[in-house]
């Protein structure tokens, strides 16, 4: 694949929105030498910036809010977006766990459990709901207090009597540190949109 010249580059960032030509200018290392001259021609032309001199000044502000590693900042409005929903469908496909033991439960004549994880599932599903759709931290709070609240529900209505083996203390570990930290991610996603 050969790499565009510069007219036809120029053409392109001619579309580009003033929020792209920003991105290429913040990340010069992401991009070919032409392409980063071309983007400062044009971020000239449409007084994006005012001189050459202001680009290093952009890059020290694109390190700057790079985030931690652990809960990285995104830089478009429309990765943050993008990585929001895509937590959101794993939250909102954990609602079929508690569902499907209450299910399980019933089947097997265990009404308390039923009624108990039945109220768990859709409980964490109405919170779902509403974090995504309102985009608050409170919710997530409540279904950190559920996650908690499900394990513990499920071992004091079993009577302690499961003796799980290693492996499924790790898996279930495992899960509950994932979850959580999706919990937090969104939580963190939810305070920068808004």
């Amino acid at each position: 694949m050969e790499f565009p010249d510069k007219d036809s580059l120029k053409s392109r960032y001619e579309h580009y929105s003033d929020e792209q030509l920003l991105e290429i200018l913040k990340n010069q290392a992401g991009y070919q030498k032409l392409a980063v001259e071309v983007a400062v021609e044009v971020a000239l032309s449409r007084g994006l910036i005012n001189s050459r001199e202001d680009l290093p000044e952009l890059q020290f502000h694109a390190q700057k809010t790079a985030g931690s590693p652990i809960f990285p900042r995104l830089n478009t409005a429309s990765q943050t977006r993008k990585v929001t929903k895509s937590l959101m469908r794993v939250v909102y496909l954990v609602t079929l766990f508690p569902l499907i033991y209450a299910g399980l439960a019933y089947a097997g004549g265990n009404q308390l459990n039923f009624i108990v994880f039945g109220g768990l599932g859709l409980s964490w599903g109405l919170l779902a709901y509403q974090a995504g759709q309102t985009h608050r931290g409170g919710y997530i709070y409540l279904m950190m207090l559920l996650l908690v609240a499900g394990p513990l529900l499920f071992l004091m209505l079993n009577k302690f009597m499961m003796q799980p083996g290693i492996i499924d203390l790790l898996i279930w570990g495992l899960s509950f540190l994932l979850l959580l930290y999706i919990l937090l991610y969104l939580r963190l996603l939810f305070a920068r949109s808004n």
